[in-house]
C-alpha cells in the first residue's frame, strides 16, 4: 500500500486543492480516513480468530496451519511457560518496549519526513514527490519479504533485525552525502527503507517467539503500546532540530542514532534459542 500511497497522496494534494472549498490536506485525510475505518468495521465482522473457523480454508490447510502453530520452533530464549501477570514482572518485556519506541520512533519520523526530504532535493511538484516516495517503498516491500524468508530458513531473528536497523542507519548516512544528487538520494533511500521496511516484522516475529502462549495476546499489547510512544515523540524532536540548527542533515543523524541503539540494545537483552543455535552452528 505504500507504493500506492505516495502518488495517490501527491495527487490528491495537487489535484483537489481548492475542490469543494476544502484544501488538499483535507481531502487528503478524507481520501485515505474513511476507507480505513470501513475496513477495521468489516475486519471485525468477517474476519475469523482461529483458522479452523475461516471458510475459505480447506480442511488440509486449516490442519496444516494448526500443526504449523502447534510445533512452531522458537528461535529467541524464553521461559517455558508464564501468565500475564508473571510477563508485567519481566524486565525484557520492557526493554523490548524501548527497543520498539526508538525503532517506531525513527521510522514515523521518517514517513512524516519523507516528502519534506524529497523536495529538499530539488522536487517541487506534488504529484513528483508522491512517485519518488513510492520508489523506496517499492525497494522495502522487496526487500522485506526476501530478508523475512532468510531469517525463517536460520531461525535467526537478532542479528537479521541488528542488520536491518543497520542497513536503515547506513542508507540514510548516504543520503546526506548526496544532497543535491537526486538520482543518488532516491537509490540511498530505497536502500535505507529495505532496512526500515524489514525491520518491523522480524521484531515481532522476535517479541512472539519471547513471550509464552499465555501471555502473548497481552505482552503484545503491552509492547505495542508502549512503544507507540516513540511516534509522539520523536518527530517533535525532529523538527526542533531543523528549527534550531536549519539543516536537515542533523535531524538524520538523530534517526539513524535512534535505528543503531535499537538494534544494539536488542543484541544485548535478547539470547537466541538452543534450537536456532544449533541451526546456526
Amino acid at each position: 500500500m505504500s507504493v500506492i500511497a505516495g502518488p495517490l497522496c501527491g495527487s490528491i494534494l495537487k489535484y483537489f486543492d481548492g475542490a469543494g472549498g476544502l484544501h488538499g490536506w483535507q481531502w487528503l485525510f478524507l481520501v485515505q480516513g474513511l476507507p480505513a475505518l470501513i475496513l477495521g468495521i468489516l475486519v471485525y465482522v468477517l474476519l475469523e480468530d482461529k483458522p479452523a473457523q475461516a471458510a475459505w480454508l480447506s480442511k488440509d490447510e486449516k490442519a496444516l496451519l494448526e500443526d504449523t502453530f502447534q510445533h512452531d520452533e522458537k528461535d529467541i530464549e524464553r521461559e517455558p511457560s508464564g501468565t500475564f501477570g508473571q510477563m508485567l514482572k519481566d524486565p525484557k518485556v520492557y526493554v523490548l518496549s524501548f527497543v520498539y519506541l526508538l525503532l517506531l520512533g525513527a521510522t514515523y519520523t521518517m514517513v512524516f519526513w519523507m516528502p519534506t526530504l524529497i523536495q529538499s532535493w530539488g522536487v517541487k511538484d506534488l504529484f513528483l514527490v508522491g512517485v519518488y516516495a513510492a520508489i523506496p517503498n517499492a525497494a522495502g516491500v522487496i526487500g522485506m519479504i526476501l530478508i523475512g524468508r532468510h531469517s525463517d530458513k536460520w531461525h535467526e531473528r537478532r542479528w537479521h533485525y541488528a542488520a536491518c536497523v543497520a542497513i536503515a542507519a547506513f542508507g540514510l548516512f548516504v543520503t546526506t552525502m548526496l544532497q543535491g544528487n537526486l538520482v543518488g538520494s532516491i537509490l540511498a533511500l530505497s536502500f535505507a527503507v529495505i532496512g526500515i521496511a524489514s525491520a518491523t516484522p522480524l521484531f515481532f516475529a522476535l517479541t512472539s517467539e519471547y513471550l509464552s502462549t499465555g501471555a502473548a495476546a497481552g505482552g503484545l499489547a503491552l509492547i505495542s503500546s508502549l512503544g507507540n510512544l516513540g511516534p509522539a515523540i520523536s518527530p517533535s524532536i525532529n523538527g526542533l532540530i531543523v528549527r534550531s540548527t536549519g539543516d536537515n542533515i542533523y535531524s538524520m543523524y538523530f534517526v539513524m542514532a535512534l535505528y543503531v541503539l535499537s538494534g544494539l540494545l536488542l543484541l544485548l537483552s535478547m539470547r537466541p534459542a538452543p534450537s536456532a543455535r544449533l541451526a546456526m552452528a
